[in-house]
């Protein structure tokens, strides 16, 4: 499978990036919340119709880890197991240090090793893994070590 089209319906950030769920822009979960002595680490993009929805390469990269065995498609209370608590997700290398992580998908539409390009569709938002519904749940991180996404955008 080799992914799906290209759909940028914003221009690229200041930064060069795209927003990673087009039409979706509501945060349930920031960089910074606590989750009981951790970090979250990333953002949660989710709202109303949300399942379902296209997920899109924020920049143009390989595709170094990715994962689409999970069939537990549903919003849970703790963690199924599936990807390490992702579920269904794919981690993207940009270069530079820069590289993203896209999780919880219901379907993932690449494969490691491919070359995506920017808004190149990668995959739907699901509710796999540990996750209490759907959403997507996005990182970023530079040189490995994890920084707030929205300051790409």
């Amino acid at each position: 499978s080799s992914g799906g089209g290209s759909y940028i319906p914003d221009p690229p950030s200041p930064s060069g990036f795209v927003w990673p769920v087009p039409g979706f822009y509501n945060l349930t979960s920031t960089f910074y919340e606590d989750r009981g002595g951790y970090g979250h680490g990333a953002i949660d993009i989710a709202s109303y119709g949300i399942m379902g929805a296209t997920v899109v390469a924020s920049a143009s990269g390989t595709v170094i880890s990715s994962y689409n065995g999970c069939p537990h498609n549903w919003g849970k209370s703790g963690s199924c197991g599936c990807g390490g608590g992702y579920g269904n997700y794919l981690m993207i290398d940009h270069g530079n240090g820069k590289m993203t992580t896209y999780a919880h998908c219901t379907n993932i539409t690449v494969r490691t090793g491919q070359y995506v390009s920017q808004g190149q569709v990668v995959g739907y938002v699901g509710s796999t893994g540990w996750s209490t519904g759907a959403h997507l749940h996005y990182e970023t991180r530079f040189n490995g070590v994890k920084y707030d996404p929205m300051s790409e955008f």
